[in-house]
């Protein structure tokens, strides 16, 4: 398992997303549906970097944007002093 952290953030609109960041470069790696309606959720990619998006969020102009990051790391419980 490669270290990394993939940020999933929360968009108002998860199709019109995916149709934007495919538009500069990132391709579609992954999209998941509820039973044949608009995307709820999305795995994009650019190089190594990878992206995800969830339905939900609202939109804003505030300095402050609803983000979760994914980190994956090699034997978590032996880093207990960083």
């Amino acid at each position: 398992m490669a270290e990394s952290v993939t940020p999933m953030i929360h968009v108002p609109d998860v199709s019109a997303t995916i149709d934007w960041y495919e538009s500069v470069g990132f391709r579609v790696l992954n999209v998941y549906s509820e039973e044949g309606g608009r995307p709820d959720w999305a795995q994009i990619a650019l190089g190594d970097g990878r992206v995800m998006f969830t339905s939900g969020g609202k939109e804003s102009t505030a300095v402050r944007r609803e983000v979760d990051l994914y980190v994956r790391s090699r034997n978590v419980d032996a880093r207990t002093n960083v």
